[in-house]
């Protein structure tokens, strides 16, 4: 009965300590094992959440809309992601101007990020 329990306590010893090591690996080892498309993945998962972040942080703007697939950068260092996307917004019901949103992305767990704007 001792060994099963040492061996039970073993068990989830490491699996908590693998949780911790996955939580903490840098965006370049989940980019190298996604491969060439990660970025194109990353854009497409989040454009949406970061379009509507910048529109609740933004209030003077009617509509927040995004450019199209061309007009992104993105970045990453460590555990962040940096997205600087081309944002259509309407002040008015006449003026429509292109602005450039940037948002930090700090990985969460695999594919996953929390975002904010810079």
């Amino acid at each position: 009965m001792r060994k099963f329990k040492r061996m039970i306590q073993v068990i989830l010893i490491s699996v908590l300590i693998l949780c911790i090591l996955i939580h903490f690996l840098p965006v370049r080892l989940e980019a190298i094992a996604y491969g060439n498309n990660y970025k194109t993945y990353i854009y497409y998962k989040y454009v949406g959440e970061v379009v509507s972040l910048y529109a609740d942080n933004h209030k003077e703007y009617r509509g927040v809309s995004a450019q199209t697939l061309s007009n992104y950068k993105i970045s990453y260092k460590g555990r962040r992601m940096y997205l600087d996307l081309e944002l259509k917004v309407t002040k008015d019901d006449k003026n429509l101007d292109t602005i450039t949103g940037e948002f930090v992305g700090k990985r969460i767990w695999i594919g996953v990020f929390s975002w904010k704007e810079r």
